[in-house]
């Protein structure tokens, strides 16, 4: 099945032997950018976990109708649900949620702080990327790219997870894997990450409060590179404590 080209109909049910419809900018691509034949086969994904086998039986001006023949459970999907906060990067966040996504994350939550240069996203450009690196993945949940939230807005959405990792330059104590130690066994993970400029001593005081701060090792990152070095080992972290390696 790895072959095959993979497509998203986000909340439509579907069914061993059900009919399906492909709409949008999906049925877009499949025709217009793949060309694709009645007959084909391709693998469609609701955000339910699981990757259908689906067979084209034909074309709509502005649809896909397909059948659903085989149903299997997507294999890349990781243990833990992971939201990452990440401080807006001038000119970087189209790669963040890009790699976000391939690290496994369930969403993305964009928000300013103090020392945020750049000020809101296009939103609906990064849901796209989302989508893209998803398909090349092999992911069968799309991650959820938020609006922008304020720093405060953050600190109340941060409070509904079960742990929280803060990334933080100046921690001198605790570095990441101890960090993960400390939170083994939770479901629900939020992993926060600052922009350029990093954090007031302030909102660092605030985080701190609600979270377990790590290091990511002796040098200081790039607000880019920490958000994939830190997704990179938690991913690593969990998949190991769940047999996945």
């Amino acid at each position: 099945m790895s072959n095959y080209k993979r497509f998203f109909c986000v909340g439509a049910p579907l069914l061993r032997g059900s009919e399906a419809r492909l709409e949008g900018d999906e049925c877009y691509h499949l025709k217009k950018v793949l060309r694709m034949r009645a007959g084909e086969r391709l693998i469609l994904c609701n955000g339910d976990g699981k990757d259908y086998v689906c067979l084209i039986e034909g074309f709509a001006e502005d649809s896909v109708l397909l059948r659903v023949v085989e149903c299997c459970e997507n294999q890349t999907e990781t243990s833990i649900d992971v939201t990452l906060f990440q401080a807006v990067i001038k000119g970087k966040m189209d790669y963040v949620v890009q790699k976000a996504t391939e690290s496994g994350v369930r969403k993305i939550i964009p928000f300013e702080s103090r020392f945020t240069v750049a000020k809101g996203e296009n939103i609906v450009r990064l849901n796209k990327i989302v989508v893209e690196s998803g398909k090349q993945c092999g992911r069968a949940f799309i991650p959820e790219v938020t609006p922008t939230q304020s720093f405060d807005n953050a600190l109340v959405a941060l409070s509904e997870y079960e742990a929280v990792l803060f990334c933080n330059e100046r921690e001198r104590n605790m570095n990441l894997l101890k960090g993960l130690a400390q939170v083994r066994g939770c479901t629900s993970l939020a992993v926060v990450v600052g922009c350029e400029g990093g954090f007031t001593e302030d909102e660092e005081s605030k985080l701190k409060q609600i979270s377990v701060s790590v290091s990511l090792g002796r040098r200081i990152l790039r607000a880019d590179t920490a958000s994939v070095c830190a997704l990179s080992v938690i991913n690593a972290f969990f998949e190991a404590d769940s047999g996945a390696l």
